[in-house]
């Protein structure tokens, strides 16, 4: 395997000398692409040389990788155009791939879009050069191929002046890894409101994510709804109808979460701030409010005039209340504790594309890929602290730092094997983890072609104490 390996990164490294170091005119057809390896001193990639890469990278292993990008848009009006965009990846690993990441056809009407396929999206406001990771959809999985319907932006509410804007999207999308319920639709929905200035603005905004129909492994499930009717079920949030799981009709059908996302953000010539709110919601309690320690904290500022510090991001990750440890039961106002974020007990694979999380990657996805038929996100309960900073460290030289610290809980249902004598559980005590990544790259001036190099470290209970690299080359021509 390692020659293999070995035999791949050097044929990618020769791709990239053939091409041209010169930036080619303005063509509707634009071309990128990178190659490199990835390597380390454990068994494993180090935690933030794998995480929010887009699933990418082979975790358990060493990788030699090569990504190809390239998009080809036109733009015959000012208020119309359409763009046919992709990735491919070629990676030699353990579990060896060749794949496309990303593969799309999208549509701009006016202030509406449209695309059809995998494209690479984060939702959820956060910092995406430097957070940790939406709790939504954060860039830590492959993308999910969807139809999607959105406004470009936010666009200005008419008779308001722009003081008032709004942000929309709507998806149907088709999960089809390997899952306990296969090929399960999923449903996802957001709205934002803005108010303010260019100097000041407050926003707020409901996702919805939700699966709902496929067909269960469990015969005595067998196939579940997924007609029009079951599809505004789903939409509404209401009771299944007939033919459904019992504890879909006396609750919700199919598996419902989301957040509220609320922030502000101030801009001066100088600075500019951001301060966002995820708050978890797995039920209908957690849309009351019931829950509002759990959620993601985050602050970002940057200067625009820096140098050596030009972005930096501090988050606070708290998810280990979920309404308390009681289970759901009658008799209790609603569906009681240990919402279980990111898992279901029908939809048991949880949100999770093949083998990572789509939310954030400190709530990870078991690994085992029959154990996701069971529970498929191990540890959702997670306190956590994450500062980065990003700037130049001179001509052509830039870099990014990430520092993350967390103690992790694993799940209310997990630690329900301690009840049974002699057993053990890895989450307990919660094992302490940090992890680290310093990533630096180096651009000539008029070249475009850069180096790229990543430095990820673990110290801490949760993964051996690892150290990795990862050296690449980027082809991305000049603006």
């Amino acid at each position: 395997m390692r020659k293999v390996q070995w035999s791949i990164g050097l044929w990618v490294w020769g791709w990239l000398s053939l091409m041209p170091l010169q930036a080619q005119e303005a063509s509707p057809l634009s071309l990128e692409g990178e190659a490199g390896f990835l390597g380390a001193s454990a068994d494993r990639q180090p935690f933030w040389l794998v995480a929010n890469q887009w699933g990418r990278f082979d975790p358990r292993s060493s990788n030699a990788y090569l990504v190809l990008q390239g998009a080809w848009t036109r733009q015959p009006r000012r208020w119309l155009s359409y763009q046919l965009g992709g990735e491919v990846l070629a990676r030699g690993s353990q579990s060896p791939s060749l794949h496309a990441v990303a593969a799309y056809a999208q549509l701009r009407v006016g202030f509406l879009e449209a695309y059809v396929g995998r494209q690479r999206e984060v939702l959820g406001t956060v910092d995406t050069l430097l957070s940790s990771g939406s709790l939504v959809e954060s860039g830590n999985a492959t993308p999910i191929p969807k139809i999607v319907v959105r406004t470009k932006s936010y666009t200005p509410v008419p008779g308001t002046r722009g003081w008032v804007q709004f942000h929309g999207y709507w998806a149907h999308g088709w999960m089809r890894d390997f899952r306990q319920i296969e090929n399960p639709y999923l449903h996802q929905k957001y709205l934002y409101v803005r108010v303010g200035s260019p100097r000041w603005r407050i926003y707020a905004g409901l996702l919805h994510d939700a699966f709902w129909g496929g067909t269960s492994r469990n015969p005595n499930v067998g196939r579940l709804p997924q007609g029009l009717e079951d599809y505004f079920r789903t939409f509404f949030a209401l009771n299944a109808g007939e033919g459904a799981p019992y504890g879909e009709r006396i609750y919700i059908q199919g598996d419902h979460f989301g957040v509220y996302d609320f922030g502000f953000s101030l801009h001066s010539e100088r600075f500019d701030v951001l301060v966002y709110r995820h708050f978890l919601y797995e039920d209908r309690d957690g849309l009351k409010f019931k829950n509002p320690q759990d959620g993601l904290l985050g602050i970002s500022l940057q200067d625009r005039q820096g140098k050596l510090v030009q972005r930096v991001v501090y988050e606070f990750l708290y998810t280990k209340r979920q309404s308390g440890p009681e289970p759901p039961g009658p008799g209790r106002g609603g569906p009681g504790g240990r919402d279980n974020y990111y898992n279901h007990y029908l939809y048991r694979t949880g949100w999770t594309h093949y083998g990572r999380t789509v939310g954030s990657p400190l709530m990870f996805a078991a690994e085992d890929r029959q154990q996701r038929l069971i529970e498929g996100v191990e540890n959702n309960r997670v306190v956590g602290h994450h500062v980065a900073l990003m700037g130049q460290l001179g001509q052509g030289w830039s870099y990014r730092l990430l520092a993350t610290y967390t103690r992790n809980y694993g799940t209310y249902n997990g630690r329900d094997v301690l009840q049974q004598p002699g057993t053990t559980y890895r989450f307990e005590p919660p094992p302490e983890q940090l992890s680290g990544l310093l990533e630096v790259v180096w651009r000539s001036g008029g070249s475009p072609l850069a180096i790229l190099a990543a430095l990820g470290a673990d110290v801490g209970q949760l993964y051996p104490d690892n150290l990795g690299l990862r050296l690449g080359v980027r082809y991305r021509p000049l603006p």
